[in-house]
């Protein structure tokens, strides 16, 4: 399957590459950024790379899910978006992960709302 690529005003919503394992380990390293994530525990860069590769086949076994986030203006990755729906969950989850310094700017709701209007 071909993930698309999406355009908002602000924000580009891609697909993820290996490469963005890196920036993501960077912004996850912010333990106020990890605060609502997952287990809370700041991810190694190993783990970074790992989630990466799966939401990428999420997207083959689910037909939707993660994407990679940049801001269009800077085109620096700012974080991810997208459904997630891995096996045993109860019913798909709509998340986001954005690095502070981005916060506060309306950008996860912009990129959750494209991500559910895809």
């Amino acid at each position: 399957m071909e993930i698309p690529t999406l355009e908002t005003h602000r924000l580009t919503l891609r697909p993820l590459v290996d490469t963005d394992a890196a920036a993501l380990f960077e912004l996850s390293q912010d333990p106020e950024v990890m605060r609502f994530i997952g287990d809370r525990h700041i991810p190694s860069m190993e783990d970074c790379w790992r989630a990466v590769a799966a939401w990428i086949g999420h997207w083959q076994l689910r037909g939707y899910g993660v994407f990679a986030v940049d801001e269009r203006e800077s085109g620096r990755f700012i974080g991810r978006a997208g459904l997630w729906y891995p096996h045993g969950w109860p019913a798909p989850e709509l998340g986001y992960m954005l690095g502070r310094a981005w916060w506060g700017r309306g950008y996860a709701t912009e990129a959750a709302g494209a991500a559910l209007d895809w």
